[in-house]
């Protein structure tokens, strides 16, 4: 269990980096923060050349399942609110599809 309390101490520490700089934290944000997620893999992802986010998640999804409820956890704890963001495809330079 000591593994899944590390990597909770990760998210929570990322998480509020994150909204210290940003003033908003996403969850590919943190899954790029703590290295589950490359950020050249979610730019291909973006653009529509990876169709799955799960394809490039670097570690296991159960894993990233607590993540997510970590960080959701954390969002509610801090009274933020949520937002639903709809990823949209980008085009090679740069505008949405």
């Amino acid at each position: 269990m000591k593994p899944l309390k590390n990597l909770r101490y990760r998210v929570l520490c990322t998480a509020a980096d994150i909204l210290e700089r940003k003033a908003s934290v996403s969850p590919l944000d943190v899954l790029i923060g703590i290295g589950f997620l490359k950020p050249n893999h979610v730019h291909d992802w973006e653009m529509g050349e990876i169709p799955y986010l799960e394809q490039i998640i670097e570690d296991d999804i159960q894993k990233v399942n607590c993540v997510l409820k970590w960080i959701r956890q954390w969002a509610i704890q801090k009274g933020l609110k949520p937002k639903e963001v709809n990823y949209t495809l980008k085009s090679n330079n740069g505008t949405n599809r």
